[in-house]
């Protein structure tokens, strides 16, 4: 006999299978905890963003890219930007370009420059690799709880709370 209890966070399903045997209780835990319809406990993808036109990433960049991908911003994901100079900025974190998702890593070898509120509240963001970048703007790393490495070597200008 299986008895399955399903429990919901949000984006998050945590999906138990526990199992009764004749000699005695077998615990199976099958349990899947789905993230934006990845498995738990597998690699996250990296994903490749590039412009749709011109050399700024943009919002609707990311979401498409993410879509074809078969990711949501509540996916975990690896990102690596190639053919853009520049992250535009947003005016509010619904319209930011990475904004609010579960990003874990992120690298370029082409952005010079990140607009605001670029990155705002990624709170799984750990890793930051941009060598050529030399201009950050307003807020475009705050509430980045879990950043412990980032690399800017060329970096000029710096907005204010870009990292608070």
């Amino acid at each position: 006999m299986t008895t399955q209890f399903l429990k919901s966070f949000a984006s998050e399903t945590l999906k138990l299978a526990v199992s009764k045997t004749m000699t005695g209780v077998a615990i199976t835990i099958l349990a899947l905890l789905f993230v934006g319809g990845e498995m738990w406990g597998q690699t996250a993808p990296t994903i490749i963003f590039t412009p749709s036109s011109g050399t700024t990433l943009t919002r609707a960049d990311v979401d498409a890219t993410l879509s074809a991908n078969g990711l949501t911003r509540y996916s975990e994901f690896h990102a690596v930007i190639e053919g853009a100079t520049e992250i535009a900025g947003g005016s509010h974190v619904t319209n930011a370009v990475f904004s609010q998702s579960r990003i874990l890593s992120v690298s370029s070898f082409t952005l010079t420059s990140i607009g605001k509120i670029a990155f705002y509240e990624c709170s799984s963001l750990t890793s930051v690799d941009f060598p050529l970048v030399t201009s950050i703007d307003f807020s475009a790393f705050s509430r980045c709880s879990s950043l412990v490495s980032v690399d800017f070597p060329l970096v000029t200008s710096i907005g204010n709370f870009a990292f608070s």
